[in-house]
Parts: structure tokens; sequence; C-alpha cells
């Protein structure tokens, strides 16, 4: 396998190791997750006709969009903060302020640098979903999962 020129890194990168912060949430066994993915983001493009000729037409860039980044771990405790953070939204009635978060994630080499970062900032959850229970579970299906999918305006690659 390659080596990244800048890094050093195997080349590619292996998306099995990585970290998770929330601000204003220091305990790391809730920021301990198992899945991350929605990092996308696209162009919306609008086609306008070009002087008279109704035929030709030039893209023109309108804004950039953003899906929701899901985050998916073992569910852990209603008082775990990441939890309540999620509950304070989504059972709220908006009668007192709620506060937004920067996650960031971390892409890791093998020795715990990062090698990669992303940060989504003004973050606020939009969906909490609990896995099924079942009494004949086995192996990994036998863990209760919690998805967590977040809206956020920006990304930052740092």
């Amino acid at each position: 396998m390659a080596a990244n020129q800048t890094t050093g890194e195997p080349y590619p990168l292996v998306g099995f190791y990585f970290s998770i912060s929330f601000s204003g949430i220091a305990d790391t066994n809730d920021l301990k997750f198992k899945a991350v993915s929605g990092i996308s983001m696209s162009l919306e493009v609008e086609n306008v006709a070009q002087g008279g000729d109704s035929g030709t037409f030039v893209t023109l860039p309108k804004k950039t969009t953003f899906s929701d980044l899901e985050l998916k771990r073992g569910v852990l405790s209603a008082s775990s903060a990441v939890t309540a953070w999620c509950y304070s939204w989504l059972l709220n009635d908006y009668s007192q302020p709620i506060e937004k978060k920067t996650v960031t994630l971390k892409l890791l080499s093998k020795d715990s640098t990062p090698v990669m970062t992303w940060q989504f900032n003004e973050a606020y959850p939009v969906q909490l979903d609990i896995s099924s229970f079942s009494s004949t579970a086995e192996g990994e299906a036998a863990l209760v999962v919690e998805s967590i999918k977040l809206k956020y305006s920006t990304i930052q690659i740092i």
C-alpha cells in the first residue's frame, strides 16, 4: 500500500478509527460512536437562458446544501449529555433557548494523530432513532443502537 506524501500514512486512509466531540460535552464515554455517515455537500445550480436564444443556457451556482450528519452508537442512559441534549431539542416546547453545538469529527492515524478533521457548525438534532428490541437477537444485532441525525449550517475542513 502506498504512503500519503503529506502524512506518511497508508493511502487510502481507513475509516474505522475516528473520534467525535461536541462543544460543551467533556465525558469521553458519551462520545464513543460506532459509525458516522452523511458527510455530503452539493452545489445547487440554476440554468438561465442566454440572451434571446432560448436554446442556449448558462449554468449559475446558487447555494451549497448539506445532508444530515448521522451518528450511531450503543444506547447509553438517558442521563448521557448527548442524549439529554437531543431530548432538549426534540421534546422541547421552545419556550427556552436551546444551544446549538459544534461537532468535530477527526479521522485518526494508527497513533491517534488526526489526519483529517471536519467541523460541523451550529449543529442540532432533527431525529433520534432507537433500534428494535428482540429476545432472539445474537451478536451485534443484540445491541440497542441509537441513531442521531443532525442538521448543521456549515462544514469546515481543518
